[in-house]
């Protein structure tokens, strides 16, 4: 295999590993109303991952997992709005095993605590032996935090200095902040990393686009418009320059703690501490993505 073709082979088969057919029917097939979870209650589970996440510095592919694990899971079964706390415990336990290097240690206990002691560790260890017998533990789900590196690869050429470590960081943490709205849920992650760049106008976004094309990388453009909607106005907020991604050399520290706070002041109903509690204690400019 060339040099040339790994990166395109890369993006591939993070298209093959996507497990997102639910994301075609999802509007249709989910509970209305009733003792049965919804949009809302989806949202404030993947806000209360999103807290919990930045709390134990987790990178941003673990907290896009977790969310994609608790959409298949909300969007394909009935699931009462009363086991969402332990469901979304579950979710972001298992895609911590998978993806980190490390573990915190008894992640299960601090989970419980978070969540106002709303479940056991009997009830946590059942839910994600469930989750795993329902996916057949197929839970290595490609997220949109795995394209957009993959596009990042496939973007450089060679001799060719692309953004740093941290800068990638930045947009895949923004990224991933951002997927905690329903809104972004039913978008295909290839699109939703392609928005991604556009919003922090990466300046080979075009050349990458074409690169698709040319080997056959089909994505809609009509949801990939729909994304940078969503995401350009939320990124204003965070008064980032949108020149980061271009420059040779950038210190986006400052930026990532600023991002890092930005959606998190809020605690959610079935949460404890929320990341401005966190912020008194402990510095998030110095987590994993750093």
């Amino acid at each position: 295999m060339s040099g040339r073709s790994k990166p395109v082979q890369n993006v591939k088969s993070v298209n093959t590993r996507r497990r997102e057919t639910w994301k075609k029917s999802y509007k249709t097939s989910r509970p209305l109303g009733g003792q049965y979870a919804g949009p809302d209650e989806r949202n404030e589970s993947c806000s209360w991952i999103h807290h919990q996440a930045v709390t134990l510095q987790l990178g941003p592919d673990t907290k896009a997992l977790a969310y994609a694990l608790f959409d298949r899971a909300i969007f394909t079964m009935k699931v009462k709005r009363t086991h969402c706390a332990v469901l979304a415990a579950a979710c972001l336990l298992l895609s911590t095993k998978l993806l980190e290097d490390s573990v915190c240690r008894d992640m299960g206990k601090f989970l419980i605590k978070q969540a106002n002691l709303a479940f056991s560790k009997r009830d946590l260890i059942r839910m994600e032996m469930m989750l795993l017998q329902k996916f057949d533990w197929k839970i290595d789900d490609a997220t949109a935090i795995d394209m957009l590196f993959a596009l990042f690869d496939l973007s450089s050429g060679p001799g060719k200095v692309g953004p740093g470590y941290q800068q990638k960081n930045l947009v895949a943490h923004f990224l991933a902040s951002e997927l905690t709205s329903i809104e972004l849920a039913h978008i295909p992650c290839l699109e939703l990393a392609l928005a991604a760049l556009a919003t922090f106008n990466y300046k080979d976004s075009f050349n990458l686009l074409t690169q698709l094309k040319m080997n056959k990388v089909t994505f809609s453009h009509r949801q990939l418009n729909a994304a940078i909607t969503h995401l350009k106005p939320r990124f204003k907020k965070l008064r980032v320059p949108s020149t980061v991604l271009n420059a040779d050399e950038e210190d986006v520290t400052p930026l990532l703690s600023k991002l890092f706070s930005h959606g998190c002041l809020e605690p959610t109903p079935f949460g404890r501490k929320s990341l401005a509690d966190v912020c008194h204690h402990a510095d998030p400019a110095t987590s994993r993505a750093m």
